[in-house]
This record gives C-alpha cells, structure tokens and sequence, in this order.
C-alpha cells in the first residue's frame, strides 16, 4: 500500500474531540458554516477580531470531513492584505520585483 493511501487511512480513522465555545460567534455560526462547506470547496468567512475565525475553522472543517484527502488551508487576513499590496504595487510599477522594495513580501503573514 502507497504512503498517501496509507494516510487516508489514518485520517478516516482518526477520532477528535472537538469543543466550540458558545460565547464565540464562529461557533454559534456552526450550523452555517458547515453547510457552506458542505456545498462549496472554498468559502469566505468574515468576522470580528476575537470571533474564532482562526481557532473555529479549522474544527469545522474536520467536523464536515475536510482534510482527509488534503490539506485544509487557511490564509490568515494579513496574508491577504499583504498578497493585495504585492499586487497593487506590482500594478502601479509595471515591475514584478517592486514588491520586495515595498516591504509586502517580508511582512509577517
């Protein structure tokens, strides 16, 4: 048996215990969420800072199945803005190496 097959069968296998704190509007957005991901590959989630973007997520993800046959990505706000600014400034000089110039490409993300 392949090494990739071998780890799908250690991820079906896998049992977690997964907890959703209900004073996190990401877990009382549960039912919701799960839908969406259930009938969509990507989705777009938007909240507040402390609303459990980050820490929720990931969970439900795993609740509806995901990560099984890959990864679960997950691109962190900053990530964005940083990738748009790269983009912006790449855009306005007509340059594909003014983003280093910028500071975008060695933020943190």
């Amino acid at each position: 048996m392949s090494a990739s097959k071998r780890l799908i069968e250690r991820r079906h296998a896998a049992r977690y215990t997964l907890t959703f704190p209900e004073n996190l509007p990401g877990a009382q957005a549960r039912p919701a969420i799960l839908k969406a991901l259930q009938a969509h590959r990507v989705i777009v989630v938007c909240g507040d800072t402390g609303s459990g973007k980050t820490t929720q997520l990931p969970k439900l993800c795993l609740e509806a199945g995901r990560g099984v046959l890959g990864m679960i990505g997950h691109t962190p706000p900053r990530r964005i803005a940083e990738k748009r600014l790269e983009e912006q400034w790449r855009h306005a000089t007509a340059d594909p190496s003014a983003a280093r110039h910028s500071g975008a490409s060695s933020a943190a993300g």
